[in-house]
């Protein structure tokens, strides 16, 4: 993503030499490789949002507005939204996850939260019927090919759509970190974990759940969104959205206690390149 000038190990340095980042071998190419793509300035898309069918973000589980977001990163390629992303998919695969295995502990369902949020064509090969009484879902056995194909493919979708692509804008976070500080290798915290980032993610997370309790509960600012209305659950499976705010809580605490224990000082962790003279021309 950034190109770097390589010092020969057997280049003397002049005495009183000024440690700088060396502009002319690290950023113009920097540029040169990131603006050859295609984007668009963020303030444009920003303004475009209002303008979105609502369909598009009312009843929507907030993973779906975590995919979001990565799409407007991938429109602007902007670095700021890059490290959003990354922080965002890290506390959504938490509370995600934390959810399917306390249904899978308290109920023995595993995977059933995944199966029935599945797009309907795809459903229609895993569920056979929904039970009257709790709404519980009633695997297909019948043709087992299909149905554990679907849920494999289920599976699939769900780990490209969270950990891989969490894991892709921590990647991308760190490279552009790396470019802007000069540096071949960095911690990929220390590029994300900003306190703008980490406050602007939380705001962002409680932004979605006073949206959709104001919409389905006439009018009612929740700050943590409970319901049946987004996803698909059992009746009297509500109390599963606890692990899922809890364990967004955790990350953000877990962060929080980082950042004040061990405070980061970019200063000291920018590594300067030292400027020489082209060895090819003569004295």
């Amino acid at each position: 993503m950034c190109r770097r000038s390589k010092i020969p190990s057997s280049m003397p340095i002049e005495k009183g030499e000024v440690s700088t980042i060396s502009n002319e071998a690290a950023t113009p190419k920097a540029s040169s490789s990131s603006s050859s793509r295609p984007r668009i300035p963020l303030y444009v898309a920003l303004l475009l949002i209002p303008f979105l069918p609502s369909d598009w973000y009312i009843n929507r589980g907030y993973t779906q507005w975590f995919h979001g977001v990565a799409i407007l990163q991938l429109v602007t390629n902007n670095q700021f939204v890059a490290k959003f992303c990354a922080l965002q998919g890290l506390t959504v695969c938490c509370g995600w996850y934390a959810c399917m295995a306390c249904d899978y502990v308290w109920h023995g369902r595993f995977g059933h939260l995944l199966y029935r949020n599945m797009p309907t064509a795809l459903m229609s090969y895993m569920i056979e019927e929904y039970t009257s009484e709790t709404h519980n879902i009633i695997l297909k056995h019948d043709d087992y090919l299909l149905s554990y194909g679907a849920m494999g493919v289920a599976h699939l979708l769900d780990f490209l759509g969270h950990p891989i692509l969490c894991w892709y804008f921590w990647k991308k976070s760190a490279s552009y970190y790396s470019c802007d500080n000069n540096k071949n290798k960095t911690n990929n915290a220390v590029a994300v974990l900003t306190w703008p980032i980490i406050i602007t993610t939380y705001l962002f997370s409680r932004l979605w759940s006073i949206t959709q309790s104001y919409v389905n509960y006439g009018g009612s600012w929740q700050f943590h969104y409970f319901g049946t209305h987004v996803y698909d659950i059992p009746h009297n499976s509500l109390h599963l959205w606890y692990p899922a705010y809890i364990a967004e809580a955790v990350c953000y605490v877990v962060i929080i206690s980082w950042k004040l224990v061990f405070p980061t000082n970019t200063q000291q962790n920018q590594v300067y390149s030292i400027r020489y003279a082209d060895t090819t021309k003569t004295a």
